[in-house]
């Protein structure tokens, strides 16, 4: 079985955090904490419990009963999100994406031609843009010209996902062991976004803000290709090296709340 480096620092984590007082809290975890809540009473005992299920938070932790889910990441994770293109373009069309960008994320999420993935022949986004310059252009004035649409988007991938039980992350932390962790809330996402809204525009490929997308697989030779082939895929590329620069220069006013 492949070894999954995620889980085991997930798992320490809650072995670290559960049922330990603040006072016998190693730096790192000290740190962690203080990110989320603030100042500490060393004499309170921190409670931690991984969550169960296909949902964003991969635990919670709870502070002088104030309870805060967090996704966990390591390593490059960039890698952040998948669901059935279905259930994602009903996302979007509860928030009022129009009809026309709709069947431009088919076309570019099928990359056959078509918008609802019939052709046998496909394309790459790198293809894309020099095929179909003006449907790329389309696509990211509708996904990229507002970005409290980039805001909702990226909140799902990152923080919501699919959860129907309203048990969506408060904040993403990441986590190499022997470093001070980097812990970033919803707002501080959305300040990044607002701040950085101009330069989505630079990218010249089909994207929504930072992030990008494709198919879960378009192998036709994988024999879960039938399955996998009707999951989007989200990535974010430079998404470390983004989570550093919002903590350094986004502050989270809201903690303890």
């Amino acid at each position: 079985m492949k070894y999954n480096n995620g889980r085991y620092l997930e798992s320490k984590v809650v072995y670290l955090l559960d049922k330990t007082k603040i006072q016998d809290l190693n730096k790192e975890m000290r740190s962690f904490l203080r990110m989320i809540y603030g100042e500490l009473d060393d004499n309170e005992i921190v409670r931690c419990e991984i969550v169960d299920g296909f949902r964003k938070p991969d635990f919670y932790v709870e502070y002088q009963k104030i309870r805060k889910y967090i996704s966990l990441k390591t390593g490059d994770a960039h890698n952040l999100h998948e669901e059935f293109l279905e259930t994602f373009i009903d996302f979007l069309k509860s928030i009022n994406v129009p009809e026309e960008a709709l069947n431009l994320f088919k076309f570019f999420f099928w990359g056959d031609g078509t918008i609802d993935g019939t052709s046998e022949k496909c394309f790459t986004m790198p293809e894309a843009k020099v095929k179909y310059p003006e449907k790329v252009k389309k696509f990211n004035q509708y996904f990229n010209s507002d970005t409290k649409l980039i805001n909702l988007i990226v909140r799902r991938i990152t923080f919501e996902g699919r959860a129907t039980d309203n048990v969506k992350a408060d904040y993403i932390f990441h986590y190499e062991e022997g470093q001070l962790p980097t812990v970033i809330s919803k707002e501080q996402v959305w300040n990044y976004i607002t701040s950085k809204s101009k330069e989505w525009f630079y990218i010249d490929n089909p994207h929504i803000g930072p992030l990008q997308f494709c198919q879960r697989n378009s192998n036709k030779k994988s024999k879960r290709y039938e399955f996998e082939r009707l999951r989007v895929c989200f990535w974010w590329p430079r998404f470390v090296a983004d989570l550093k620069f919002m903590h350094k220069y986004y502050v989270d006013w809201h903690r303890k709340k």
